[in-house]
C-alpha cells in the first residue's frame, strides 16, 4: 500500500507538469512558469525521502539530479523531524538525467 501510494504521487507530479505545461507557460508568464517548476522540484525533493527505502539507488540519483550535495541520510532524518524543512534555494541548479519513472502510455 505504501509503495502504491508513492507511485501515485509520482504519477500526480507527472500529471501536474502536463496540465501546467511550463514549457508553454514561460511564453506568457515567466513568473508563473518558475512557480510551477519550483513546486515540482520541491515536491520531488520531499518525495525522494519516501522513495529511499523502496528504491535507494533511484532516490540517490534523483537527489543528485536535484542538485543536492549534502548527505542524503542526514537530510532525510531532518525532513522526517521537520517536513517543512524541504526547500530549494532560488537559482538551484538541477542536472539533466534519464527518466527515473517513465510515463505510462
Amino acid at each position: 500500500l505504501a509503495l502504491t501510494t508513492l507511485l501515485s504521487a509520482v504519477d500526480r507530479i507527472n500529471r501536474f507538469i502536463e496540465e501546467k505545461a511550463p514549457w508553454k507557460l514561460v511564453k506568457t508568464s515567466v513568473t508563473e512558469s518558475d512557480s510551477v517548476l519550483r513546486e515540482v522540484l520541491v515536491s520531488l525533493q520531499a518525495l525522494v525521502f519516501y522513495l529511499g527505502p523502496f528504491f535507494p539507488d533511484t532516490a540517490l540519483t534523483l537527489w543528485t539530479q536535484l542538485g543536492q550535495t549534502d548527505d542524503f541520510v542526514a537530510r532525510a532524518k531532518a525532513f522526517f523531524l521537520n517536513p517543512s524543512s524541504v526547500d530549494l534555494p532560488p537559482g538551484q541548479a538541477v542536472l539533466r538525467g534519464t527518466p527515473l519513472f517513465p510515463r505510462k502510455i
